[in-house]
């Protein structure tokens, strides 16, 4: 091996690199909107819905590297672990156990009265709760195609998944930052809130790939785990908006992902294939 090509950064390093780049050359300029260093005619309403996008970065990311192998299946391959749904009983787990531990939280708060109860949020009707549900599934495919899709195989192929968990946790959290503060997470919640919601990201990749390790790479697996709990945090039961209720569920999720840390200490015997 030529030592330039040592130095090379690896598929998941290009690919998160080009992920920040696509999706931060939008959020900067509209993070500095909503914190005032760029003056516009543009209302803090208005920035978030510009903003949506983005989101849609790391499955374009994913695509790109995956065109460019297709040797290794290439985008056919990439967009294959959609199709794959025949998990057996792994569905209940996926789509039950976030309703389970956000419900207990909600419960948690009422019962030790720490700060004010989470309501329900009432769609203003059974249409506005399909359009919700559409757009938080085109948003987690957009992401999930991305770092369950491309990232995560690719840095199992050099990792334990323990490892690739801890790597893949830290990346998404911090790709978030320009998003949260531009909703002006910042100025309501104060700068713990993001201390939070990097622990909160971490558990629930942790959970995430123990999961995905299970169902054969399905990537559908993740997308309908990451609807599941974006649905019932928006349109539902908005426990992240109570910060003490966001603690709760923060160290509720650790405790869910901290008996699996064994298992992901050691490589998966599905084969991770880095496209």
């Amino acid at each position: 091996m030529r030592p330039s090509e040592t130095s090379r950064p690896g598929p998941s390093s290009r690919f998160f690199i080009l992920t920040f780049a696509l999706s931060w050359a939008l959020w900067l300029p509209l993070m500095l909107v909503s914190l005032g260093v760029i003056d516009t005619s543009l209302s803090q309403d208005a920035l978030v819905p510009l903003a949506l996008p983005g989101v849609l970065m790391p499955s374009v990311a994913a695509v790109i590297f995956a065109a460019r192998r297709p040797a290794s299946g290439g985008v056919r391959a990439l967009l294959g672990r959609l199709l794959i749904w025949r998990v057996g009983w792994w569905w209940a787990l996926v789509v039950l156990l976030q309703p389970a531990v956000v419900g207990l939280t909600v419960l948690l708060i009422e019962f030790l009265d720490w700060g004010e109860p989470v309501g329900v949020t009432y769609p203003a009707s059974s249409s506005a709760l399909l359009t919700s549900v559409v757009f938080l599934l085109i948003a987690a495919t957009g992401e999930e195609v991305g770092w369950r899709g491309y990232a995560l195989p690719a840095l199992q192929s050099m990792h334990t998944p323990l490892v690739s968990s801890v790597i893949l946790g830290l990346v998404v959290a911090t790709w978030h930052l320009p998003y949260w503060i531009l909703q002006d997470i910042l100025g309501t919640y104060g700068p713990g809130y993001f201390a939070l919601n990097y622990v909160f990201v971490l558990a629930l990749t942790i959970q995430i790939t123990w999961i995905f390790n299970r169902t054969r790479g399905s990537v559908l697996v993740p997308v309908v785990f990451h609807v599941v709990f974006n649905t019932l945090n928006v349109a539902l039961l908005p426990v992240t908006s109570s910060v003490p209720a966001f603690a709760v569920l923060t160290v509720m999720e650790c405790g869910i992902a901290l008996p699996m840390l064994g298992s992901l200490d050691r490589r998966p015997r599905m084969t991770q294939p880095a496209t």
